[in-house]
C-alpha cells in the first residue's frame, strides 16, 4: 500500500487532502453524471464521503488496487444518493397525483371559512383568484395548505 494511504488511513488530513487532489477527477466524474444535475453539489459531497470511507475501509489484502476500490465505492455511493432523492421525487410526484385527484370540497370548506369583510372584498377580485393561488402552489405547500 503506498505511504500516502498508509497516513490517510490513520487519520493525517493532510495525506487524506492529498487524496483528495489526486482523484478529484474521480470525484467530478462521478458526481456530473447527467442524471445528477438537479442535485449535482450533493453527489459531490457524497462522492467526497464515500472516498473517504474508501480509505478508512480499505483492505490490501483482498488484492485489489485502491484507485479500483475507490472507483467502485465513490460511485455506488452517488449512485444511492440518487436512488434516495428518486424516492422523494417519486413520493411528491404521487402526492401530487392524489391530490389533484382528490374532490374539491376541501377548498370549498376552506373558501367558505374565508371571512369576507368589504375591504377584502375590495382588495381581492374574486374567491377563484385564491383558489388558483391555492391550486398553484407546490404540493408539499398544497396539503400543509389544505390541512
Amino acid at each position: 500500500m503506498e505511504r500516502l494511504l498508509i497516513k490517510a488511513k490513520a487519520g493525517d488530513n493532510y495525506a487524506i487532502q492529498l487524496l483528495l487532489n489526486k482523484y478529484k477527477n474521480l470525484l467530478n466524474s462521478a458526481s456530473r453524471q447527467h442524471h445528477l444535475i438537479s442535485i449535482q453539489e450533493e453527489a459531490y459531497e457524497e462522492a467526497v464521503i464515500s472516498f473517504y470511507q474508501a480509505i478508512k475501509d480499505f483492505n490490501e489484502s483482498l488484492g485489489v488496487p485502491f484507485a479500483g476500490y475507490a472507483k467502485v465505492k465513490v460511485y455506488q455511493g452517488v449512485h444511492t444518493l440518487f436512488r434516495r432523492y428518486l424516492r422523494i421525487w417519486q413520493n411528491e410526484v404521487s402526492l401530487s397525483a392524489q391530490m389533484n385527484t382528490d374532490d374539491d370540497d376541501e377548498i370549498k370548506e376552506f373558501g367558505d371559512l374565508l371571512a369576507v369583510d368589504e375591504d377584502l372584498a375590495d382588495s381581492i377580485s374574486s374567491r377563484l383568484d385564491i383558489m388558483k393561488f391555492i391550486h398553484q402552489l407546490p404540493p408539499k405547500q398544497y396539503k400543509v395548505f389544505i390541512l
